[in-house]
């Protein structure tokens, strides 16, 4: 037998076995299950990103399904051959057809200034007073009868009135020591003309010596409006070679159906704008185009992630997944059976109004051609496919409504996942804590071994310094 002094103990051997024997026992129970919740989780990133897929078909499944007066295929636009004059939108078919339209004037706003002042001089009384401007009465407190902070009082409190004048007012400096009060309205058209009270405030600024509008020239030191024909702020506009004002520049009364924008005005010698009014062709080919696009990514995802390769033998996240691989099926099916419900001689595939399909199943809207002749000949050629009882997109909202609504069969299936990872969680965590204990029990052995093996090398050395000799068993 060796000497008991050359057993010696290695602490870090010792952990370094108790480490060993804890990774075996955890590879042999618990690596499993966390691969296990691993694919679980996988899994449920798959559902996830689905639902949100489906949701974005079914939102515009949704959409093109709408009859009446909310259907996207009663859309009208009211196109402008020059949009930097005017430009207008369109909401129903009463104004169908092109119109023409020439600017004349733009509307404006109000403006009004009061007489000159010098910076030095002393123009106010000080104190509480009042000015009516627009019939609102605006209390002033003017803090100094120096011109210059005075007038920053009148403008502060007209600006900060809590009753709205209608206007603002600002400080102009002519020059570095002339200045006036400017009013400017907020609102165009004569209807919103500035007008004001008698009150002293008025008269020293000089207001009431005004003779009438248009008093302001630039080498006019006296109080005056810069339009000198209340008229002229409203808009002129000749719309079919009728004449007509309007105190906007935005305008929903002339043409039935159609705002009209007015941007700018034109010389007499101008041609006029020409306004096309009609189905909003683009409007619809880019709702029709979104629901392809989200068709075509529902699906192409569907069958990425329940591809099962025979050669490799892999199978993909969701390839054992029957609601999954149902819809697959059920997608497909609802885009490829006729449509029933459309009226007689109007189209009842898709591939009637240019919309071709793939092998792979995705759709592409190939004909743009044939798909606005459709539009051009008859709305309904195209809508009549989406949106009646056996329409594409209706049934389409169908088939998904189970899929996408809380509670629906994605919600359970999720759940299902999430049910089996925290079942999964709890026994890993369980075995972990065994594993632990078990692990630290033979810890605990082997430094009790270790302590015996130090007290019986101790006692060895004692003995063999007692009679000077080594013994060995």
């Amino acid at each position: 037998m060796a000497d008991v002094s050359s057993i010696t103990s290695n602490s870090a051997a010792i952990l370094s076995l108790v480490t060993q024997y804890r990774d075996s026992l955890r590879n042999t129970s618990v690596t499993p299950l966390e691969t296990k919740k691993s694919n679980l989780n996988t899994r449920l990133g798959a559902l996830t990103l689905l639902k949100s897929k489906l949701d974005s078909l079914y939102s515009s499944a949704t959409s093109l399904s709408k009859t009446g007066e909310t259907s996207q295929f009663l859309a009208y636009a009211a196109v402008s051959s020059n949009t930097s004059v005017a430009t207008a939108s369109a909401s129903s078919s009463q104004a169908s057809g092109t119109h023409t339209l020439k600017v004349n004037r733009l509307a404006g706003t109000d403006t009004l200034l009061s007489k000159e002042f010098t910076s030095a001089g002393t123009d106010f009384a000080e104190g509480a007073q009042t000015l009516t401007i627009n019939g609102v009465e605006v209390s002033v407190t003017v803090s100094s009868s120096a011109n210059a902070t005075a007038l920053a009082d009148i403008a502060s409190a007209i600006n900060n009135n809590p009753t709205d004048t209608g206007m603002t007012a600002s400080v102009v400096y002519q020059t570095s020591d002339k200045a006036r009060l400017v009013l400017t309205g907020k609102n165009t058209g004569q209807a919103n003309g500035i007008t004001f009270g008698g009150e002293a405030l008025a008269t020293t600024l000089g207001y009431a010596a005004m003779t009438g509008r248009g008093q302001y020239v630039s080498a006019n030191a006296g109080a005056g409006y810069i339009q000198a024909d209340a008229a002229l702020l409203d808009a002129s506009f000749d719309l079919d070679s009728m004449t007509l004002t309007r105190g906007t520049n935005v305008i929903t009364d002339a043409l039935s159906g159609v705002t009209l924008m007015l941007k700018s005005a034109q010389a007499s010698a101008d041609p006029a704008v020409a306004l096309t009014v009609g189905t909003d062709k683009d409007g619809i080919r880019a709702k029709v185009q979104e629901f392809i696009t989200n068709y075509n990514s529902a699906l192409s995802y569907i069958r990425d992630r329940t591809a099962v390769d025979a050669t490799n033998h892999t199978r993909q996240v969701l390839a054992s997944e029957s609601i999954v691989l149902s819809l697959r099926y059920d997608l497909r099916t609802n885009l490829s059976r006729q449509v029933s419900s459309v009226k007689s001689g109007n189209p009842s595939v898709l591939s009637e109004i240019g919309i071709t399909t793939a092998s792979n199943g995705t759709l592409t809207l190939s004909d743009s051609a044939a798909f606005d002749a459709a539009l051009a000949l008859n709305v309904s050629k195209v809508s009549d496919l989406f949106n009646t009882s056996d329409g594409i997109a209706t049934r389409m909202k169908t088939l998904l409504d189970d899929f996408v609504k809380s509670g629906g069969q994605f919600d359970s299936a999720k759940a299902s996942v999430n049910a089996q990872m925290t079942n999964l969680t709890t026994r890993i965590s369980t075995l972990d804590d065994l594993i632990t204990k078990k692990a630290d029990r033979y810890g605990d052995e082997f430094v009790r071994i270790q302590n015996l093996i130090t007290v019986a090398a101790n006692q060895q050395k004692y003995i063999n310094s007692l009679f000077g000799t080594t013994y060995t068993y």
